[in-house]
Parts: C-alpha cells; structure tokens; sequence
C-alpha cells in the first residue's frame, strides 16, 4: 500500500504493485488532482488510464478521498475489495469492484 495525504486536497490509497504506485507517484498525483478540482472518482480513474499506458498488465487499484468528503475508487485488477465509513454512517459500505478502467489515455 502507497498512501499520500494533504489536509487542503485530499488523500488516496494505492493498492497492488507497490513499485507501480511508488514509480507513477500515484497518491500524490491523485491528490494534486483533486486539489485542481477534479473529482475524488475522476483523479482515480485518471491515474488508473496512466497506469494502463505505462506500465501495461500491471494490476493497481486507488481508493481516494478529497478534502470535502467525496469517496472514488478505479483499478485495472481483476477485483479491488474495498470500503469506507463516515461519522453520519451507522455500517461501512464495501464492495468488491470499484470501476474498472481497461483504456489508457
């Protein structure tokens, strides 16, 4: 796992093939999105087609969180079991795909 977290942009979780995550800068990518305003789902699934470009047959998923609370996961594995809770939530809600990304940018 390759976390990155800015307190005025947002956070994100990268999940597989941790040299992948680590090379591409993905969390850190993901947030720099989202601080210029893309959405927590669309920085992960931009990040996912950079992966797809680069780093062909490589299975990576991001998990992404922006600073106003919205939640968005992309990958290009086979699966990518995740969740998440908020404080107003009284169960976590999971899943075991999130939106699977196959093209490239």
């Amino acid at each position: 796992m390759a976390p990155y977290a800015d307190s005025e942009a947002g956070a994100c979780s990268a999940t597989g093939i941790g040299e992948v995550a680590i090379k591409l800068v993905l969390a850190k990518n993901a947030c720099d999105l989202m601080r210029l305003g893309r959405t927590a789902q669309k920085a992960a699934e931009e990040l996912i087609k950079l992966v797809n470009r680069r780093m062909r047959g490589k299975s990576l998923g991001l998990i992404t969180v922006s600073a106003s609370g919205q939640i968005g996961a992309a990958h290009c594995s086979e699966h990518l079991c995740w969740a998440y809770m908020t404080s107003d939530m009284k169960q976590p809600k999971g899943a075991l795909k999130a939106k699977i990304i196959r093209e490239v940018r």
